[in-house]
């Protein structure tokens, strides 16, 4: 009787298994197209980019752009809410191809947006050169100021306080003097957040 009472007890844990992982997820379907991949997106890979006010169809036409300049650049577009468009890696993305992605994001080439943007990217990254070695990956914010008129760089807010400026000339980070008018916050959504919405893939073969 006790060999039969566990059997019973396993088909029945098995039986709770199928039935969960048949549920459709409760997150949001991306409006932006019938191609889109269906909710369940891999993780993010530790990077996220959130571009906040345009519509959803003009930060695809953006993306599309830089996959395009960009060869072997792939990321999913994910409809958070309206207004808010986050980019996701479940490839991955170099370091510095991503801080060129958050700029590029704010100043697209060949698109126009209809609204006011901004633009923020979340890692954790080391706070080198990236051809450079010997710091351990910490929680950065990448963005690009407000008061920009360069536009070929960004700023990196780290988490534990210091903010550093790359330029895309050099890729060095240089510490900037304190205070600073933008320090880092998290993310605000959370990874299991994300992977509830549906996605659209970019990339360029």
């Amino acid at each position: 009787m006790l060999i039969v009472g566990a059997i019973l007890l396993v088909l029945l844990g098995l039986l709770l298994y199928a039935s969960n992982s048949l549920k459709k997820p409760t997150g949001r379907e991306s409006t932006a197209s019938a191609a889109a991949v269906p909710a369940g997106v891999a993780p993010p890979k530790d990077k996220t980019v959130l571009v906040v006010g345009p519509p959803f169809g003009e930060v695809l036409q953006a993306a599309t752009e830089f996959t395009k300049l960009y060869a072997g650049t792939s990321m999913n577009l994910l409809a958070v809410e309206s207004g808010i468009t986050a980019a996701v890696f479940p490839a991955n993305i170099d370091q510095g191809r991503f801080y060129y992605l958050v700029n590029f994001l704010l100043y697209p080439l060949d698109v126009s947006y209809s609204q006011s943007v901004r633009v923020r990217g979340w890692a954790s990254l080391p706070v080198v050169a990236p051809c450079q070695p010997g710091s351990d990956p910490e929680p950065v914010m990448v963005f690009v100021p407000e008061t920009d008129n360069e536009y070929d760089f960004v700023l990196l807010a780290a988490a534990a306080g210091p903010v550093y400026r790359v330029d895309f000339g050099t890729m060095r980070p240089i510490e900037l003097p304190q205070p600073v008018a933008e320090t880092y916050l998290p993310l605000p959504y959370s990874p299991d957040r994300l992977r509830e919405l549906g996605a659209q893939a970019v990339s360029v073969p």
